[in-house]
């Protein structure tokens, strides 16, 4: 009687198993790298966009002011804005931003490579945000930025909706938007666009806008009414709330 044979694997099995295992992982890995990096980014915007509605519903509950009733611009000096004794955006958002670093411009935040921050593909509703040297900002603890156009205080953000808070009789702008970059000086410091579908400004509602997960982006612009802050754009909208 023969002895026993131990079953197994030969070589050449393991190897094409092995194969097979790389390239099921090479086709499923950089999708779920998207995935991961999507709901990353939307849970960082939603995360900045509560901490902001949020100070704008403590500061109209304590002390009467909201983004309504600002008349005073973000200085050099509001890091230290009080809204017991001055109405501006920065004095809303001094409270609820704990060990936030304040800039009046960016001349001082510089990308790791050391040039200047900027970021681009922004559309010509926000392109008063391209001259950084007065835009009030906020660096948060974990890195993203909240930056303010340089007009926030030209005029109050009162209205009921966004187009009304962030367009004059004129057709102009009085100031009352900004941007988030949710990792901060990292790239692509790009403007989110829709992949496909219309782009539209004043909106939060994203219409047939679609944001593909392949073109993940880090800045989202906002404006400002009321009490309020809403996304200003059917594709930042889609992100927070599609991913």
């Amino acid at each position: 009687m023969g002895r026993d044979r131990k079953a197994g694997f030969t070589l050449a099995e393991v190897l094409i198993t092995l194969g097979i295992i790389g390239v099921v992982a090479a086709l499923t890995l950089p999708a779920l790298i998207n995935n991961i990096k999507a709901a990353e980014i939307s849970n960082r915007l939603k995360k900045m966009m509560s901490t902001m509605n949020n100070g704008a519903k403590l500061a109209k509950a304590n002390y009467d002011i909201d983004f309504s009733n600002i008349n005073a611009y973000c200085n050099a000096n509001s890091a230290n804005d009080n809204p017991n004794e001055r109405h501006s955006a920065c004095a809303i958002m001094n409270g609820v931003l704990s060990n936030a670093k304040y800039y009046y411009g960016t001349n001082n935040l510089t990308m790791v490579d050391g040039k200047p921050y900027k970021f681009t593909g922004y559309q010509a509703n926000i392109s008063s945000m391209k001259d950084f040297s007065k835009n009030p900002t906020y660096v948060l603890s974990d890195g993203s930025i909240i930056m303010f156009s340089t007009w926030l205080g030209q005029k109050p953000c009162a209205g009921n909706d966004i187009e009304s808070a962030t367009l004059n009789a004129n057709g102009t702008r009085n100031g009352c938007y900004g941007i988030i970059d949710v990792n901060g000086v990292k790239g692509p410091n790009k403007e989110v666009t829709c992949t496909s579908g219309t782009y539209n400004y004043y909106t939060n509602e994203i219409g047939n806008c679609i944001v593909d997960k392949n073109n993940i982006v880090d800045v989202y612009p906002f404006a400002l009414y009321g009490d309020r802050v809403e996304l200003m754009s059917n594709a930042a909208a889609y992100v927070m709330w599609k991913w």
